[in-house]
């Protein structure tokens, strides 16, 4: 399995087909996690655009239910922390009797915070939905998608290459993200089927947009503090600002 940096889902969508002329039993089967909005919402609109169908995991209903609007579109319930709703997807996709050609790992979690000002539970659900979630799915679908010869995606992220200021926790995640599909590569499964990593640059999902803010208002907090007279060097200045001791964290989460 290769990672590389090319078009998002160029290897999944190479070869499209119009569905107006196929049945929809007969269309290759893709499961997008983390469907609900941002680019696991897009990916499934162009997904199901060009005649794939796409098996859409979303955990609210209000999310469930907009995805049912979408043609080629068959929404499931399924957060990807929670090993019982992704066997019971597993299990429905089974049932359905089109296989699964393809899997797309967006769904996807961000908190801001540094080593030290991190809350240990915020960091535990960045890992449990960007690290283990992905592993979960993976291992959970891999049969199906090597029956078909298929293909699987992971959404990584430039986090996963360089670490910026108070991403901590994202950027080790997608850093992670790296080294589960560099590791794949050597899997005798995964060399029947085909892969890619994908790495987002600027986040515009419901993630990215919680983060961003998050950090506008952490540096406000930061601007408002008092800086000592003296020694207001770069480094002084950063021992004299006190840092907010809450970490913004996105716990309503796509997918």
């Amino acid at each position: 399995m290769r990672c590389v940096t090319i078009a998002l889902l160029s290897l999944l969508i190479s070869s499209p087909v119009l569905s107006e002329t196929v049945p929809a039993t007969e269309m290759k089967a893709v499961l997008v996690t983390g469907a609900s909005s941002g680019i696991g919402r897009k990916i499934t609109e162009r997904l199901a655009a060009n005649g794939y169908f796409v098996y859409a995991g979303a955990r609210k209903e209000q999310d469930l239910n907009a995805l049912a609007g979408i043609r080629n579109v068959q929404p499931i319930r399924l957060d990807v922390t929670d090993q019982q709703q992704i066997d019971a997807a597993v299990e429905s996709i089974t049932t359905a009797g089109r296989g699964l050609y393809g899997l797309v790992n967006n769904a996807g979690v961000a908190t801001l915070g540094s080593l030290t000002d991190m809350k240990s539970g915020e960091f535990g659900l960045v890992m449990a939905v960007n690290v283990e979630g992905p592993y979960r799915v993976t291992r959970a679908v891999a049969p199906l998608i090597v029956a078909q010869k298929g293909r699987i995606t992971n959404i990584g992220s430039l986090s996963g290459i360089v670490a910026m200021p108070d991403l901590l926790a994202y950027a080790m995640s997608k850093h992670a993200i790296e080294a589960l599909h560099g590791f794949a590569r050597g899997e005798d499964g995964a060399a029947r089927c085909a892969g890619q990593c994908d790495r987002a640059g600027k986040l515009q999902h419901r993630a990215g947009q919680e983060c961003r803010g998050a950090k506008r208002r952490r540096r406000a907090h930061r601007g408002s503090q008092p800086v000592p007279a003296a020694g207001r060097g770069r480094g002084s200045r950063r021992a004299g600002v006190v840092r907010a001791q809450s970490t913004a964290s996105l716990h309503d989460r796509p997918g």
